[in-house]
């Protein structure tokens, strides 16, 4: 619907009118409006990305906590018959809706916390940019499907560093709002190189019942609106991978004798992958089992529907690879990374969900 309400607009008329994913999930798309080559907007060179959203009170946000479900196992079941399986929590499709919903929220209380600490915004500035050069990943030439651990998340990370009256308990030190950017994101790096996501639950403030949150597997950290995880969908090994990456800064920035920046900030040998790990391997897999419908029983509904909780089916497949080796090499390795090819188009991704179901 809205591809063919955009297409009808005036915006038409000025850009040329894509559509991708925010971090490779299905249910986040964002318009991406190219300027066309015969109009004066295209000696910007520049790419509008939007991304819709939906009101907060468009639907209540009680009613979408993790521990609820609203992706129907006999819709997946292909059966009208609502007690022929059994339901489970669907916490990463009501995160994707809660968090689609908050978006004006949080950058309220961002914007907030910009105005109590000045130099927030430039130390989220720097987590950001250290992100985004050790997780743009590629093999040569190839590009690869992007992660799901965000610039938003390590800023909201660091708010909780800066406001969280809960921090105190935890590995790391509260930050000063009267620190500057550097002292800021050093100290952000030591929390991340410090803290296990994993194992460690958080939240702003008191309110959100972390029986409900904590049940779910995976890393929490809870909003200001105790609506919604902030983590919700983002891999174990990405968090791991993280956590090493912090440690490796944390060293570099305690080092005095040299200047570390363009290890921090500039070390472009990061995003191949074939200089960041010690042994690499390339598996082929043919994605067609895991896209066929699987009716007939309630173990391949429950599966299929577990499937379809992570967003994308190639995600669903990287995270039951993940799983396999880092058990099965726990006590040989410290991580185990599992990176997809990138992705095909909008069209070819929403199709392939759509036989995922």
């Amino acid at each position: 619907m809205i591809r063919v309400q955009l297409h009808a607009s005036a915006l038409n008329e000025l850009f040329d009118i894509e559509f991708e994913l925010l971090r490779s999930d299905t249910r986040l798309p964002v318009v991406v409006l190219r300027p066309k080559s015969d109009t004066r907007l295209s000696k910007l060179g520049c790419v509008v990305r939007i991304q819709p959203s939906i009101a907060p009170d468009t639907l209540p946000l009680r009613r979408l906590m993790p521990d609820r479900n609203h992706v129907r196992a006999a819709y997946v079941a292909g059966t009208t018959d609502a007690d022929l399986v059994a339901e489970q929590a669907t916490p990463q499709y009501n995160a994707a809706v809660v968090s689609d919903a908050l978006q004006l929220t949080h950058m309220k209380y961002l914007f907030e916390t910009n105005e109590q600490c000045t130099e927030f915004g430039r130390a989220a500035a720097l987590l950001r940019v250290w992100l985004g050069q050790r997780t743009v990943q590629h093999i040569g030439q190839q590009q690869l499907m992007a992660p799901r651990i965000s610039g938003f998340a390590l800023t909201m990370v660091l708010a909780w560093l800066v406001r969280s009256a809960n921090s105190g308990g935890v590995t790391g030190a509260r930050l000063s709002s009267s620190m500057d950017a550097h002292q800021l994101f050093k100290g952000a790096i030591e929390f991340l190189a410090a803290h296990d996501f994993n194992h460690g639950a958080l939240q702003f403030g008191t309110d959100a019942d972390m029986t409900v949150f904590g049940a779910q597997s995976g890393a929490v950290l809870v909003d200001p609106s105790a609506s919604v995880n902030v983590l919700a969908g983002v891999q174990p090994w990405e968090l791991d991978a993280l956590r090493l990456h912090a440690q490796q800064t944390a060293l570099d920035l305690n080092h005095h004798s040299a200047n570390h920046f363009s290890r921090v900030f500039l070390s472009a040998a990061l995003t191949d992958v074939t200089a960041k790990y010690d042994h690499v391997f390339r598996l082929d897999i043919d994605m067609a089992p895991f896209l066929a419908a699987r009716f007939g029983s309630e173990m391949n509904v429950t599966a299929r529907a577990a499937e379809l909780e992570h967003g994308h089916p190639v995600v669903a497949v990287q995270h039951r690879i993940a799983q396999l080796l880092s058990t099965a090499l726990a006590r040989q390795t410290r991580l185990v990374a599992v990176h997809a090819g990138a992705d095909a188009s909008f069209d070819d991704r929403i199709k392939a969900t759509r036989r995922h179901v």
